[in-house]
Parts: C-alpha cells; structure tokens; sequence
C-alpha cells in the first residue's frame, strides 16, 4: 500500500532514505516561504542540487531535517528546496 499523506513528527524522525519504516513515502506538502518539492533524480547529488539553485548542501540539509546523510540520497526522494 503507497500511502503519500504527510507524516507526522513522530513519523518524520524514522524516516530514512525517503521511506519510514512503514513503507510511507515522504513527500513535503507545507513548505516554507521561497521554498518548493524537488524529487531527486537518478545520478542527482546533493552538491548538484544544491548548486543549481544557488545554495549549499549544509542549507539544504538544513530545510530537510529528515535527510540523515547528504552523501547518501536516494532518487524518488522529495527534497525541500529553494525556488529558483
């Protein structure tokens, strides 16, 4: 089953890789101001996104309190961004 409603806080810290436990997909629906969703893509990187929009890899880990390790992001996993 491939729920995609918004997690809750509890449920945001377990998730790890773009899935929780659960099998759940996060997927950012309140998003702050000038931001917007991203889903990674095959061969994305971190560095990559995050210059291409003319920010930093610390800043995006900074709005994705969910992502554990910047060096491993997995495709189909939404990434709070900046707009650009």
């Amino acid at each position: 089953m491939n729920d995609n409603r918004e997690l809750n806080m509890d449920e945001m810290s377990a998730v790890s890789g773009g899935k929780h436990e659960r099998g759940l997909e996060y997927q950012p629906r309140k998003l702050p101001a000038g931001c917007e969703a991203y889903r990674i893509k095959r061969g994305d990187t971190l560095h990559d996104i995050a210059a291409a929009r003319g920010t930093t890899s610390a800043k995006l880990m900074s709005l994705n309190k969910n992502l554990v390790d910047g060096n491993n992001i997995v495709a189909g996993f939404w990434l709070i961004v900046p707009k650009i």
